[in-house]
């Protein structure tokens, strides 16, 4: 037969083990976290890194995209507007 000494190990036994679950699963959770931000520090960093580096080439890869969206505005801009010279000439005309 099992005493009630016994049962109070097994549960103090028990709540040990629980505790020490906790504690583990904290250390890993901080451990995890701490991985994790020092993970994204470096990835910034690189990536930081990276743009300094290659920023000429971004600086002009991004003005050249800008000067031909210009270009093509300047173009639809100047159809536009002799779209509207021929518009009011017919105008003209008609009157």
């Amino acid at each position: 037969m099992i005493s009630d000494r016994q049962i109070n190990e097994w549960l103090a036994q028990e709540r040990k083990r629980k505790a020490e679950a906790r504690r583990r699963e904290t250390v890993l959770d901080s451990m995890r976290e701490r991985t994790r931000k020092v993970f994204v520090f470096l990835l910034l960093g690189t990536l930081l890194v990276l743009l300094y580096d290659h920023r000429v080439k971004i600086q002009t890869l991004a003005f050249e995209k800008l000067r031909s969206v210009q270009q093509k505005s300047m173009a639809h801009d100047s159809l536009r507007q002799s779209a509207i010279q021929y518009e009011n000439h017919i105008n003209d005309v008609a009157k």
